[in-house]
């Protein structure tokens, strides 16, 4: 039950966002230089690189559901990131009330819970139904 709803959370959450971020990037990518701001190529690149990332959690999501070695081998590689990458959002990047704080908190759980369960109750039995 644990892994239905872990991989669920994550193949949606990170579909969801992968096509947020997606059409978001090609909306500034499209539009006038002239018009609106000018990014370097290189600010492109970075922005490039959450998609990527969003497409990879869901690829995880996926390979949970369907009980796969390689989905909490994708996991135990992507929650690290993700746990540092809101930890350094909720110290350096945001500053507002504890409502604000409350989601990015609530994903910091939810990443630790999926690492605590991939690391040590689907390896126990990794080709078996949870």
């Amino acid at each position: 039950m644990h892994r239905i709803v872990i991989g669920t959370i994550w193949a949606l959450g990170g579909f969801a966002q992968f096509l947020v971020d997606t059409i978001e990037l090609a909306k500034i990518a499209t539009r006038s230089p002239y018009g609106g701001s000018f990014y370097s190529p290189t600010w492109y690149v970075t922005q490039a690189l959450f998609p990527i990332f969003f497409f990879l959690c869901s690829a995880c999501g996926i390979g949970l559901l369907m009980n796969r070695r390689w989905g909490g081998t994708l996991a135990k590689c992507l929650v690290p990131i993700a746990l540092l990458y809101l930890l350094a959002y909720l110290v350096f990047g945001h500053h507002g009330t504890i409502i604000q704080k409350a989601i990015p908190l609530s994903f910091i759980a939810f990443f630790g819970y999926t690492l605590y369960f991939v690391i040590h109750i689907y390896e126990m039995r990794p080709n078996k139904a949870l």
